[in-house]
């Protein structure tokens, strides 16, 4: 249980309902997120001012912690167990440690422009020790493959307008992100973002929404009908079928 306002964790046995232990010397713990070993035996805490803490949770006590940005937002853990990625507000970017001694194995700066760094959110672990992240200001989707753990590649996918939160389906094959600065959810693949990309580069959207290419490509892939009142939003996407909805109700935003 994380305590947000005293910097400190409480490990609970779920057995029979009782704390067993406290740990404290977190530091800022506001949204602080943790995630497990494959074992289920450490658990790593990131915390807001950039911290990261590995517990022993059988041992109730720290192992390791170190400070790995000025400000954090959460992380995640490879799929293998044997990386942790942690997401930076600043510097804009992700880091990927050990999972066994912390040591920085890889940085991926959030520069999407020269000199221009986003905001890292809605980090994801995906299938094949991969990670999938939103970058809020440049209105775009990363995904970065740590087979090497020390030497990533990373591909670019555009996104629509401030992508933040981000999850991915139980089967692994979708990673779905919230967009903060237009109404919507962009279905992520990257069999699909890079058919989203080149009809995009090829047709362009007509209000220059990705996000709208990238629906539409989901809906194409899936065999789906596509329900909107904003047909030519989605005009010229090879194979989609375009049922049109109702009007609108007063009031209601398109």
């Amino acid at each position: 249980v994380i305590e947000r306002a005293s910097g400190q964790v409480t490990l609970v046995d779920t057995s029979s309902r009782q704390a067993y232990a406290r740990i404290g010397g977190l530091g800022d713990l506001s949204h602080a997120s943790a995630v497990y070993s494959r074992d289920g035996r450490y658990a790593f805490i990131f915390g807001r001012d950039g911290g990261l803490t590995k517990i022993d949770l059988l041992e109730a006590r720290i192992v390791k912690r170190v400070m790995q940005s000025g400000n954090a937002i959460g992380g995640s853990i490879s799929q293998d167990g044997r990386i942790v990625v942690a997401q930076n507000y600043a510097p804009g970017g992700i880091k990927a440690f050990d999972a066994e001694t912390l040591e920085l194995l890889a940085e991926v700066p959030a520069e999407y422009a020269p000199g221009k760094f986003s905001k890292v959110v809605g980090l994801a672990d995906v299938p094949g020790n991969k990670f999938a992240y939103a970058l809020f200001d440049a209105g775009e989707i990363w995904v970065s493959d740590f087979s090497e753990p020390k030497k990533p590649v990373t591909r670019r996918y555009p996104a629509g307008q401030q992508p933040y939160d981000g999850l991915v389906t139980p089967d692994g094959r979708h990673y779905l992100a919230g967009l903060f600065g237009e109404d919507g959810v962009v279905p992520f693949s990257e069999g699909i973002a890079a058919e989203s990309a080149e009809v995009f580069r090829r047709l362009g959207s007509p209000r220059k929404r990705a996000a709208d290419v990238a629906i539409g490509v989901t809906a194409a892939v899936d065999d789906a009908v596509l329900v909107t009142r904003n047909a030519r939003d989605f005009a010229g996407i090879p194979d989609l079928r375009i049922e049109a909805a109702g009007p609108r109700s007063p009031g209601e935003r398109g």
